[in-house]
């Protein structure tokens, strides 16, 4: 990934319930311009957004690490072999269905941002975010349900795709975790 400071994070990933760009983490409740990177996730169901949250990278990397090793494993072997070398949210990162030529209605986007600078996006389309599903021991499952479950506005039937990532950026925050290392430049959960 080549960093781009100048590249603003499009308003497309602002908080919906909020009207204006995250501000604080959606987990710990601190001001994401505070840490050196945060992730913004932002899912869609038939077109509408159904949940979103903000991480800073210490609250991601903490919930990572309560998945199991199974889980880890599957996804990074699954997204190793799958995961195309692409980013933005205009077609899936795995299968490269394109939200402009097929209506899409159903997908997940993920940025990985840093201060007002957006470093690098994803779009998995829902096929794909259920095919992920399947991947992910009981254990993880629940880690998710629960942390779902602490959030507000979030359908109880949601199952939310798992990204892991890899970015020289980040190499700090990520290393001291010791979380699998999959796509360089994003992490999403």
């Amino acid at each position: 990934m080549s960093e781009n400071p100048d590249k603003p994070i499009p308003r497309e990933f602002d908080s919906e319930y909020e009207e204006r760009p995250f501000q604080c983490c959606s987990r710990c409740g601190e001001k994401l311009s505070t840490f050196d990177n945060f992730q913004i996730n932002k899912a869609f169901r038939n077109g509408e957004c159904v949940f979103e949250y903000a991480f800073c990278s210490q609250c991601r990397d903490a919930l990572l690490e309560e998945f199991s090793e199974e889980s880890k494993a599957n996804l990074e072997r699954h997204q190793r072999e799958n995961m195309r070398n692409v980013s933005g949210t205009g077609e899936c990162c795995f299968c490269g269905t394109s939200r402009e030529k097929t209506p899409m209605r159903d997908f997940t986007m993920t940025a990985l941002c840093r201060g007002t600078s957006l470093l690098d996006s994803i779009m998995i389309c829902g096929k794909c975010q259920e095919g992920m599903q399947e991947l992910l021991s009981q254990h993880t499952k629940d880690v998710r349900r629960r942390f779902f479950e602490s959030l507000p506005g979030i359908p109880p039937d949601w199952e939310p795709e798992p990204i892991t990532e890899e970015s020289p950026n980040l190499k700090a925050a990520i290393t001291k975790s010791g979380l699998p290392r999959i796509k360089p430049e994003l992490v999403s959960l």
